[in-house]
């Protein structure tokens, strides 16, 4: 967690409070691999780390203060972010990769 985790910090400072560039570090971070093994692992064994669920509570909060993403109440469909493009074959084009259009 401590790279991805790293990788989302730097992004959110370099945001400088602009709510929609910290938005975009949000979702471009949720689809990472890296959350899709908490995800994953939590699934399939009924247990989600409280790490985890407490930083998609914090991530939750600021995509709620973008109008245009107020869908993002439900944590199944950040969780969802992970899996998103899984059947995209060109890595260049998924919304994970951090320089993703």
């Amino acid at each position: 967690m401590s790279l991805w985790y790293e990788s989302l910090g730097y992004c959110l400072m370099d945001s400088r409070g602009d709510i929609l560039r910290e938005a975009k570090c949000i979702l471009e971070h949720l689809s990472m691999p890296v959350p899709r093994s908490w995800w994953q692992r939590g699934l399939e064994h009924g247990d989600i780390h409280d790490s985890y669920a407490g930083l998609l509570r914090d991530l939750q909060k600021t995509l709620m203060k973008v109008p245009e993403l107020s869908e993002f109440k439900d944590f199944g469909l950040m969780i969802a972010l992970a899996f998103m493009d899984d059947d995209v074959e060109d890595p260049s084009v998924k919304f994970g990769w951090v320089d993703s259009p």
